[in-house]
């Protein structure tokens, strides 16, 4: 959260419902599947552009 701060661009994060999730993941453009084992620890990112 630290970086996303200092960067100066707007953000937000929220959170949505288990299923809800889900079908947000079937429409992504790309999932990026790591070795987290906590609970709950998954995250949708919006691509865009940086500047």
């Amino acid at each position: 959260m630290e970086i996303l701060q200092s960067s100066g661009e707007t953000f937000t994060i929220g959170y949505i419902e288990r299923f809800a999730f889900y079908e947000r993941a079937k429409k992504s453009y790309a999932v990026i599947a790591t070795g987290e084992e906590a609970l709950y620890a998954n995250i949708i990112l919006k691509k865009g552009v940086v500047k």
